[in-house]
C-alpha cells in the first residue's frame, strides 16, 4: 500500500470527488422515490376520502384502527395488513 507521502493528491481528489458526485445522485435518486411513494400514499388517501372508504383497509376491508389513521393519515392498510405487505417485500426471493 502506497504511504501517505506517495500518493497522487491530484489522481486521489479526481476519486474522491467522483465517489462523492455518485452518492450525491444516489442520494437524490433515493430521496425523490421516497417522496413519490408518500406521494402516492397521500393521494391514495384522498381517493379513499373521495370515495367514502376513507379509513378502511384496501387489503381486507375492515376498519383501520383510529390511532393508527391519526397518527398516519394516509395510511390505506390496516396494521395487519401493513405487517403482511412488508414481510412479502422482505421475503427472500427463490
Amino acid at each position: 500500500m502506497a504511504s501517505p507521502s506517495t500518493l497522487d493528491v491530484g489522481a486521489a481528489r479526481v476519486l474522491l470527488l467522483d465517489a462523492h458526485d455518485q452518492l450525491l445522485a444516489r442520494r437524490g435518486r433515493f430521496v425523490r422515490a421516497v417522496e413519490a411513494e408518500a406521494l402516492d400514499r397521500v393521494e391514495r388517501a384522498l381517493q379513499k376520502l373521495d370515495e367514502g372508504t376513507y379509513g378502511t383497509c384496501d387489503d381486507c376491508g375492515r376498519a383501520i384502527a383510529a390511532t393508527r389513521i391519526d397518527t398516519a393519515p394516509d395510511s390505506v392498510l390496516c396494521v395487519a395488513c401493513e405487517g403482511r405487505a412488508a414481510r412479502r417485500l422482505t421475503a427472500p426471493r427463490s
